[in-house]
């Protein structure tokens, strides 16, 4: 077997377990003949497109709340920023400049992320929820040491 199809087998076998794993693919045999006198047997196999379609609107569901969470922080952290003075207000306005491309860096993925695959799913969705998580601890971090 050349290294072509064996990679092309290891593909279809990743893409094809994901898939059940998510529930985007199911299988249904008949265990009888088809055919009377025959040992074949019919196999269905149906892609539900719309099971995955539904988790990739879930998932920018999830992440436009998390925006309007994130906006309504931020607008606090600028809200202390326009209160303070000095030393102080220079340093929460390079944390709010450092938080703002943070975001813009996970709008970017997320964008990215109208393209992913069945395959990259799994790993699409893990490395855009840590990153949530990420930015809203250091964005509470950041506006608890500007008190």
């Amino acid at each position: 077997m050349s290294k072509a199809i064996v990679v092309i087998l290891a593909l279809l076998a990743v893409v094809v377990g994901v898939s059940l794993s998510q529930g985007w693919i199911s299988f249904k045999a008949k265990t009888a003949p088809t055919v009377p006198g025959s040992s074949s047997a019919d196999v269905n196999v149906s892609v539900d497109k719309s099971k995955f379609k539904s988790d990739m609107e879930a998932l920018r569901n999830k992440y436009n709340d998390w925006t309007k969470d994130t906006d309504t922080r931020m607008k606090d952290l600028q809200a202390k920023a326009d209160k303070s003075e000095g030393e102080n207000k220079v340093k929460i306005d390079a944390e709010i400049a450092r938080l703002n491309k943070k975001k813009q860096e996970i709008a970017r993925n997320m964008d990215d992320g109208k393209e992913t695959t069945a395959e990259k799913w799994d790993e699409f969705k893990g490395r855009s929820e840590r990153a949530w998580s990420e930015f809203t601890d250091g964005l509470k971090k950041s506006y608890d040491s500007f008190r």
